[in-house]
């Protein structure tokens, strides 16, 4: 289901209140759980590119910077 919800929350306020175990701030405009990545590939420039679940028309990048912060997530 590609279900969207309206929220009171800017992206920063909506990461204070998650679990960071269950949830991890992909760039500025993406919130993921390791549930909807669907492929991780290796990206220009050291970044990672997210396929994700459903499927989106954005291009969701992890910087290099936030690369090994990902991957200790994606470890837990």
């Amino acid at each position: 289901k590609n279900n969207r919800y309206i929220i009171d929350y800017s992206l920063d306020q909506l990461t204070g209140l998650l679990r960071p175990e269950d949830f991890f701030r992909a760039n500025r405009s993406y919130i993921i759980t390791p549930g909807a990545i669907k492929k991780i590939s290796k990206y220009f420039n050291s970044r990672l590119h997210l396929e994700l679940i459903p499927a989106t028309d954005d291009t969701v990048l992890i910087s290099r910077v936030k690369v090994p912060e990902f991957m200790q997530w994606m470890d837990q």
